[in-house]
């Protein structure tokens, strides 16, 4: 004798099976739908299904809600620049020049004849004398003396007659060039004395012609 089973006992079986059934069928449309949809972000949105029966307790599905991202506004605003306006520079008022004053030029003066300086007094003195003489030659001494209040140079140049063939051949305390004397510098007051040898070609004493010392002529004798 087959035992008997309650019918009480299949219905919640029954009813898991279904619920299963329905959750594996929502998430394969779901897949599908994610892999033919749009490529843009979803939100899941819950869906409740209608109850099978009395007792079947539904189930909560997610299905995802297309969320839709804001775009970017692509038309920036533009400030417009605002143009400079241009200020017109005032034109340069044009004041009349003064005419300048002419005032009457100097007349010239009269330059006055420049006069010239006096000569300066003889500040050296000098003497010439024949020492020595015979037939082909002579000595002669002069000596200069510095009579002024500052120190000078000074020079002596003594010539003779042409036709006494003098010729100067030495001298000691200065120096000669042809018949010119030099020395070192006198101070005032001082007194140089040279002495020098000649050749002459006539007889007897042979006096100069000239002799003149810082512009001053010789005593002779």
């Amino acid at each position: 004798m087959p035992g008997k089973h309650n019918p009480t006992l299949r219905l919640p079986r029954y009813s898991l099976i279904i619920v299963a059934a329905t959750v594996l069928t929502l998430l394969v449309g779901w897949v599908a739908f994610r892999a033919a949809g749009p490529s843009r972000e979803t939100s899941p949105r819950l869906v409740v299904p209608p109850p099978a029966s009395a007792s079947v307790v539904p189930a909560a599905v997610v299905e995802p809600v297309p969320v839709t991202s804001p775009s970017p506004s692509l038309s920036p605003s533009i400030s417009a620049s605002a143009t400079p306006s241009r200020s017109k520079s005032p034109s340069p008022s044009s004041s009349p020049s003064a005419s300048p004053s002419r005032k009457p030029s100097p007349s010239p003066s009269k330059a006055r004849p420049s006069r010239s300086p006096s000569p300066t007094a003889a500040t050296l003195t000098s003497r010439y004398r024949t020492t020595a003489s015979w037939d082909t030659g002579f000595i002669g001494a002069i000596s200069v003396t510095n009579t002024g209040s500052a120190p000078a140079t000074w020079s002596v140049t003594v010539t003779y007659p042409s036709d006494a063939g003098v010729r100067i051949t030495g001298a000691w305390n200065a120096k000669v060039t042809g018949a010119t004397f030099t020395g070192e510098t006198l101070a005032p007051g001082a007194t140089a004395r040279f002495g020098f040898s000649a050749n002459k070609q006539v007889r007897g004493k042979v006096a100069p012609t000239g002799c003149t010392a810082g512009g001053t002529s010789c005593r002779i004798g």
